[in-house]
């Protein structure tokens, strides 16, 4: 409880008020990340998160890369949404954590049955939503369309399963 504590307080204390609780994120953040206490409490604010995020993570097929998984909102199982999207988040946000990303896209060669040596790779899609003058005005948002930016993040090859 003191390591959620702790970690929030650092986020919302930009201004230094408590130089004596500043514990590196590299104690906190694999604590905090592994048992998943991670909080956006900005949500809850006048001014919520505005991105809207997609992962796609694809492999070499026949020369060609193809869709493998697509990682956002609409795809993934209700108990495994928040879960999964919070963890690539995080891996996202802190670079401490990137190299979290081979081990999940490991995890998904295995779990899509993929062959060792299948070229794989990560893409990020993200788009942030505007912030109209009239915030309820239904024609605004009937006629919005994302302007998404793409990135590859990361690529590599399914290895072997090791015994």
């Amino acid at each position: 409880m003191a390591a959620v504590g702790i970690f929030s307080i650092q986020r919302v204390n930009r201004s230094g008020i408590l130089p004596w609780l500043r514990i590196p994120d590299r104690y906190l953040s694999p604590y905090i990340l592994m048992t998943s206490q991670f909080q956006s409490w900005d949500m809850f604010s006048p001014d919520p998160t505005r991105r809207l995020k997609e992962i796609r993570i694809e492999t070499m097929q026949n020369g060609t890369w193809s869709l493998s998984r697509l990682v956002d909102g609409k795809h993934l199982g209700s108990f495994k949404r928040a879960p999964e999207l919070k963890y690539l988040d995080m891996i996202q946000a802190y670079p401490s954590l990137k190299p979290l990303e081979e081990p999940y896209i490991q995890d998904v060669c295995r779990s899509d049955h993929l062959k060792p040596g299948t070229p794989i790779r990560m893409r990020i899609r993200r788009a942030v939503l505007p912030m109209p003058e009239d915030r309820n005005s239904i024609d605004a948002w009937r006629q919005w369309r994302p302007e998404w930016s793409e990135w590859i993040d990361h690529t590599t090859s399914c290895t072997p399963i090791s015994s």
